[in-house]
């Protein structure tokens, strides 16, 4: 007996995703993928060794750090973010913020609930969307509640909010 082409729905594993969620988490990831790179022309020399970046990003940032002309400095931009988008860019962004609240990069976990807790940060609404779809039994509102904290305050303080939200990733993964 050959079976049918479509799926039975017991088969079916994970949801559907429409394709305005994919556009609007590609949307969220670019947007994030700039707020870094405007980040990283920002920051000194030395932090950005403190960063851990592979040689020809460094290069990158420093050959765009350099340019004056508008055009030119948003093309320079957009090959950053190529090679932030290559590299393990969650991980930069991480290391980043935690330099600014006077963390050392060595300090900060590698778990997966702050990869979790940094794809929030970074991409908002679609990673709170994917991460429910995975676990179901998630509190939304107050994952909701803790991701617009991180955003809203200030640079110092919000290592102490990703690790409040960071708790509540955690929780919801271990309870899964």
């Amino acid at each position: 007996m050959t079976r049918p082409p479509w799926p039975d729905a017991e088969e079916e594993e994970a949801p559907r995703r429409s394709r305005t969620d994919d556009k609007r988490e590609r949307v969220a990831t670019e947007t994030a993928l700039a707020e870094l790179s405007e980040r990283l022309l920002r920051v000194t020399p030395k932090v950005l060794a403190a960063l851990d970046l592979d040689e020809e990003t460094l290069q990158v940032v420093s050959d765009t750090q350099k340019i004056e002309s508008a055009p030119a400095r948003a093309r320079a931009l957009r090959h950053l973010r190529s090679y932030l988008r290559r590299g393990d860019w969650l991980t930069v962004l991480r290391r980043l913020d935690g330099l600014a609240a006077g963390i050392a990069p060595t300090a900060l976990s590698e778990s997966e609930a702050a990869r979790e807790a940094a794809l929030f940060a970074a991409q908002g609404d679609p990673a709170l969307a994917r991460f429910v779809e995975r676990y179901p039994r998630a509190d939304r509102a107050r994952l909701r509640q803790l991701m617009q904290n991180v955003r809203r305050v200030p640079e110092a303080k919000r290592e102490k909010a990703k690790r409040q939200l960071e708790a509540l990733i955690q929780a919801t993964m271990d309870e899964a």
